[in-house]
């Protein structure tokens, strides 16, 4: 950060995705794993960054159909949708 620059907040999302008595979660590789806290710890729930004028669920699905693409994920549902 270089001096000077205005502090910016940065707003993210993650979401815990159940179906029954299954939690989806994301597989890392040892290389994505590398900068975490605890790099032995390989999952990670689905999310991300929120876009300016985004909002959260839109955020949360556009994360999800990224992972979906990547393959990080196994047999998911479609969509994601916000419960109520």
């Amino acid at each position: 950060r270089s001096q000077g620059s205005a502090e910016r907040a940065a707003a993210a999302v993650k979401a815990a995705i159940v179906d029954g008595s299954r939690l989806l979660v994301l597989y890392k590789t040892a290389e994505e794993a590398l900068g975490d806290p605890d790099p032995a710890i390989r999952v990670d729930l689905p999310g991300g960054r929120v876009r300016f004028g985004e909002s959260p669920i839109e955020a949360l699905r556009r994360e999800y159909q990224r992972a979906r693409s990547r393959g990080d994920t196994r047999r998911l549902p479609d969509a994601v949708g916000a419960a109520r």
